[in-house]
């Protein structure tokens, strides 16, 4: 009985690896800097919106502080008036 080699449309598994084996070895550097830039991209993207973040919270608390001091203020004016004082 002869063996039995495989033969038309299909790549014997050997050869098949061997050849995608290499193309792997090709793409992992390329693949490794495309996930460094992407990595670098969203890092970036973060401390922008952490920037944003930050800068908005400071004037809400701004705004807080600022209508809470004018609250007080005529807290103040009203108490005043009460007590028959300028």
């Amino acid at each position: 009985m002869m063996p039995h080699h495989r033969t038309g449309l299909f790549t014997p598994d050997l050869a098949f690896e061997a050849i995608v084996k290499k193309q792997i070895i090709k793409l992992k550097d390329p693949c490794l800097k495309c996930v460094d830039l992407v990595v670098t991209e969203l890092a970036a993207l973060i401390r922008k919106c952490t920037e944003k973040v930050n800068r908005t919270a400071g004037k809400t608390d701004d705004k807080v502080l600022s209508k809470a001091g004018g609250l007080k203020g005529k807290n103040k004016c009203k108490q005043r008036a009460v007590n028959g004082r300028k």
